[in-house]
């Protein structure tokens, strides 16, 4: 009997770690969500894997460290870190540890390239099965997107703080931008209820 192949999901975003684990068990792997460095290379000592996504920061680690955990173990299986911070502010050495680096916000066809290269998912699914993935991979590109807006806010909130003193004119242009940040998160999170409200007029057993 063939085993199960497992994905390492190294990610603090709730949603963004579910969507991914269901993206995931549609080609017929086993996703395993992991917190920290500890529980993440318990799980690679335990199972077949096939593929980690880690995050870059975390608030209990960091995917540079984990990645130069599981080169320093030898693992065979690709790594991909994911993170929408500017590459440029990763060093080459941390880079060459990883195989790859999947963008924040994602593109379905970024997600969809890895997935069927290193999954090779089932073809033979019939065509609800099919909608529900591609479902699925826009609820993550929302979640990644929602992440996004959330940190763009958070820089805005430090830019009117830090010029308050300063420039009142650039304190209100960063103020609507921030309330236009605010506006496009809350239409994000519409369409992740709609999105939701598909997936359950679809087959459950598809997952």
């Amino acid at each position: 009997m063939q085993m199960t192949k497992t994905v390492i999901i190294l990610e603090n975003e709730e949603d963004i770690a579910q969507l991914l684990s269901q993206l995931i068990s549609s080609y017929g792997a086993t996703p395993v969500v992991c917190m920290d460095e500890e529980s993440l290379l318990e799980i690679v000592e335990k199972q077949d894997v096939a593929l980690a996504l880690l995050d870059i920061m975390l608030p209990k680690t960091d995917g540079r460290h984990v990645a130069a955990a599981l080169r320093a173990r030898n693992v065979k299986f690709p790594i991909y870190y994911m993170t929408g911070i500017a590459l440029e502010s990763v060093s080459p050495e941390h880079m060459a540890l990883a195989d790859g680096v999947l963008r924040k916000p994602y593109t379905i066809s970024e997600l969809r390239s890895l997935l069927d290269a290193v999954l090779k998912g089932d073809a033979e699914r019939d065509s609800d099965c099919i909608v529900e993935r591609k479902v699925i991979e826009m609820m993550a590109i929302v979640a990644t997107e929602q992440e996004d807006i959330r940190r763009k806010q958070a820089s805005l909130l430090n830019l009117v703080r830090n010029l308050e003193a300063h420039d009142p004119q650039v304190v209100v242009l960063a103020e609507q931008l921030h309330g236009f940040s605010m506006g496009l998160e809350a239409c994000m999170s519409r369409l992740s209820v709609q999105l939701k409200e598909i997936q359950k007029i679809l087959k459950p057993s598809c997952l």
